[in-house]
């Protein structure tokens, strides 16, 4: 099996301090468990901290910082959730280095048409309280850069394989079982994980994989109980790395 230099960009609130793992008495990682499996596997990974609410000029910044200082040549592919996949995204249009190295960018639920959660967040009539209302728009941030919009923020770039991964909370059984109800408060149009549609999450001359997971599903953090509890005592999920293995052996 081929060997992979691998980035793993973590969404809005990645890193956060309060991110559990119970069982060790810190926070998780943010995609739970993949970066030691990919390793196992023979892989070079790395998982750069990026600002966890800023917005995507700034955190794609600071994931090329992370790329470049980590590995200053040679070919690598990105694996992203969410937010992360818009700052890889903006990152390949605005450095020409990477430009080059990054051979592929799998998004997995990323929002490239936005997300009607994060529009009520900016604009939460309907859905918070007065006070909230005023706290949610002074704390956007990253927020509104996953806000509804007619078209992609980021132009495909020639020379890079772009895979989509669509996560289907309705597949997700009892996992999913909050984000699913997520979806229905925020009439997130149908098939979603919760936050995103797949019309959102997968933009026309992509590949297309579907997992039947939540948004938070995909990184090793599922919604439904007891499933989320098992996650913050340090299980992880054994089909949960087996699908970023085979992602791993789809990379070339």
């Amino acid at each position: 099996m081929a060997r992979h230099r691998i980035v793993l960009a973590h969404g809005i609130f990645g890193g956060l301090a309060w991110a559990p793992n119970w069982a060790l008495g810190q926070r998780g990682a943010y995609f739970h468990g993949v970066r030691p499996h990919l390793e196992s596997l023979g892989h070079e990974v790395i998982e750069p901290q990026v600002p966890p609410a800023g917005r995507v000029v700034e955190r794609a910044a600071a994931l090329g910082q992370a790329i470049h200082a980590a590995w200053p040549q040679g070919d690598l592919h990105v694996i992203a959730h969410s937010l992360g996949g818009l700052d890889t995204r903006h990152l390949l249009r605005v450095d020409p280095q990477l430009r080059k190295r990054i051979k592929t960018l799998v998004a997995i639920g990323t929002p490239h048409l936005g997300s009607p959660v994060a529009s009520s967040w900016i604009n939460p009539v309907g859905h918070l309280p007065g006070a909230l209302s005023l706290l949610a728009r002074a704390h956007a941030g990253g927020v509104e850069d996953l806000a509804v919009r007619p078209k992609p923020a980021e132009p495909d770039q020639a020379g890079v394989r772009y895979i989509d991964v669509f996560c289907d909370a309705g597949q997700a059984g009892y996992q999913g079982l909050v984000f699913r109800e997520l979806g229905n408060l925020f009439s997130v149009e149908l098939p979603n994980d919760g936050v995103v549609s797949l019309r959102s999450a997968h933009l026309e001359g992509h590949e297309l994989i579907t997992w039947p997971v939540d948004h938070g599903g995909a990184v090793g953090w599922p919604s439904g109980h007891p499933t989320l509890f098992e996650a913050m005592f340090g299980h992880v999920d054994p089909a949960l790395l087996n699908r970023y293995a085979d992602l791993a052996g789809l990379l070339g």
